[in-house]
Parts: structure tokens; C-alpha cells; sequence
């Protein structure tokens, strides 16, 4: 298992920002204007997409989610995932949450949702504890740790999902991906009017996990509705409907430390056999949980969820 894996994971969340951090500015008069294509060639040598323009309505709607996104504290989010492929016989389909907390925490969890049992199944959960990222896995019961170096510390907060929805800076989003404002929605029945706006990657390790992202914004709450990111392959999906969203909310699980304590959650994981696997950090030295692992009991009960309970339907 590689360190890639949490970046991985966290590439939702980079994609979801633009739905999560901003509130809606006013709308400008007159017709909708039309964005241009985005650049998805690569110069030579290039390891990089080129930056484009957006188009004036993209580049307003950015500059307001800077002015409001820097009064963000919490973030908190519960959605279903359907992930399709042609080499899938069948979607599979996730329950999960996200838990943000200013300055650098986060937490992304996901229940499998499986034909046969009756509740969903733990499937993985990404924590960040700001000096340490730890990554649990259900089905092969094990816990990967990644300390975090300072250097690597604020890279995560300048170049991570985080500053995307507590300091969203429009020069920095425009340096790391390409914005485009695809359409307007005008409310239809029960459906509120909605934005749909894509997202291009312009960094090869963000591409490496995703081609583009599509975002579908509430108007009137600047909430997210559903976001689709597609695979480089050009033929796998992710796609997230988003049920509910809390920014700044009192007594949700975004404010509680507890759930970004990884230290204890995997004290609580090797109670239930999970193999604790370190990677060393700058000096060398694995960190105290990596040291010494609890012996596996028979069997494989599901993990006891002191913090960040999975959502329930």
C-alpha cells in the first residue's frame, strides 16, 4: 500500500470543495454566457495541462466562494456513492461522510451497502489528523499509517482539498485545475435550480485519479446536489448524491476532535485484529501504535464505531 492511496481518497473531497465551500453570489443580468472548451492538450515534455481563462460568469462565481470561504470552521457531509465500470457485473454502491474541521482535519468514511446483510458493510476511512494520515480498511483488516513531515504538513493544507473550502483562493484554483460553467438550470417541479459546473485537473498526480469532475450546485444554497468524477480510462465513474450538508453547524460530528483522533481509533481496530502497517517517517522512527499490535482473535467482527458512525438511510 502506498501513501498515494490517501491522496486517492481525498480526491473527492478536492473535486467536492467547489460544491462545499462557497455560497451563492447574485446573479448577473442578461443572457447565459457560453464558456469555452477547455485546453486537454499536453505541450511536449509537459507533465501538466494548460491553465485557460474561465469565463466571466465561472471567474465571479469563484471570486465570491474566496470572500465567504475564509469564515468556514466545519464542514460536514453525508451522501451515497455509486461507482460504475464495465468491469463491474453490477454498481457498487457506498453510504459515506465527510467531516472537515478548520485548520488541516478531515475524515471520509464508507459503508459498502451489499445485497445480502441487512446494515452496510465498513469499507474504508481516511483520517487526517494534521501531523499524521491514517487509512482503514474493512475487507483486508488493516490500518495504514503516513506521518507527516512539516514540509508535507502544510502541502496538504495549501494543496489538499482543505484550502478549497477554508481559503479558497481564486489564483491558487485557477493554477491547479480548469473551470468551466456548463449551465444554468432553472427549478423544475421539485428539483431546485441548480448550477452544473467542470472541473479539469491540470497536475499529473490529480490526474492520475481523475479526467474531469461535474458538480451540480443548488442556487439558492450553493449546496452540492451530486458530483461525478470520471475515471482517466474514460469508461469508470464515481458519482456522489449528496443527502445532507452542514457548514459551521452546532453539534454535528465535523466539530467533535474525537473524530479525527487516529491514534485512538486504531487502538480500538486492533481490538478487533486489524495489522497496524507503518510507514516510517523523516528520522526513521515509526511512531508508538505501530510498535505493538494486538493479536487477532478468531473471527471478524465489525469494528466498533466510537467515532464517525457510518450515516444511516
Amino acid at each position: 500500500m502506498q501513501a498515494s492511496a490517501f491522496h486517492s481518497a481525498l480526491v473527492w473531497l478536492c473535486a467536492a470543495a467547489a460544491a462545499l465551500g462557497a455560497q451563492a453570489p447574485s446573479r448577473p443580468a442578461g443572457p447565459r454566457a457560453t464558456a469555452p472548451a477547455s485546453d486537454d492538450a499536453l505541450p511536449p515534455g509537459s507533465t501538466r495541462l494548460q491553465p485557460t481563462t474561465p469565463e466571466p460568469r465561472m471567474l465571479e462565481l469563484l471570486k465570491a466562494w474566496e470572500q465567504v470561504s475564509r469564515s468556514h470552521e466545519t464542514l460536514y457531509a453525508q451522501f451515497t456513492r455509486t461507482d460504475r465500470s464495465p468491469a463491474l457485473v453490477e454498481p457498487k454502491v457506498y453510504e459515506g461522510q465527510a467531516l472537515l474541521r478548520k485548520p488541516n482535519l478531515a475524515c471520509l468514511d464508507f459503508q459498502e451497502v451489499l445485497k445480502d446483510r441487512p446494515k452496510p458493510a465498513f469499507s474504508q476511512r481516511i483520517v487526517c489528523s494534521g501531523s499524521q494520515v491514517y487509512q482503514f480498511l474493512g475487507p483486508t483488516k488493516q490500518v495504514f499509517v503516513y506521518p507527516l513531515a512539516e514540509d508535507e504538513r502544510r502541502r496538504s493544507i495549501e494543496e489538499g482539498p482543505l484550502p478549497f473550502i477554508f481559503n479558497m483562493r481564486v489564483e491558487k484554483a485557477l493554477q491547479r485545475y480548469n473551470w468551466r460553467l456548463l449551465e444554468e438550470r432553472p427549478a423544475q417541479g421539485s428539483r431546485p435550480a441548480s448550477y452544473i459546473v467542470e472541473i479539469i485537473p491540470l497536475e499529473a498526480i490529480d490526474r492520475e485519479e481523475f479526467s474531469k469532475a461535474l458538480v451540480m450546485l443548488n442556487q439558492e444554497t450553493f449546496l452540492p446536489e451530486a458530483l461525478q468524477l470520471f475515471h482517466p480510462n474514460g469508461k469508470d465513474t464515481k458519482t456522489f448524491i449528496f443527502k445532507k450538508v452542514e457548514r459551521n453547524g452546532q453539534g454535528n460530528p465535523a466539530s467533535n476532535l474525537a473524530n479525527y483522533d487516529g491514534e485512538a481509533m486504531t487502538k480500538k481496530f486492533q481490538e478487533y485484529g486489524y495489522k497496524v502497517i507503518v510507514n516510517p517517517d523523516s528520522t526513521g522512527e515509526p511512531p508508538a501504535i505501530g510498535r505493538n499490535e494486538a493479536p487477532t482473535p478468531a473471527g471478524h467482527p465489525q469494528p466498533r464505531r466510537t467515532a464517525t458512525p457510518a450515516p444511516r438511510r
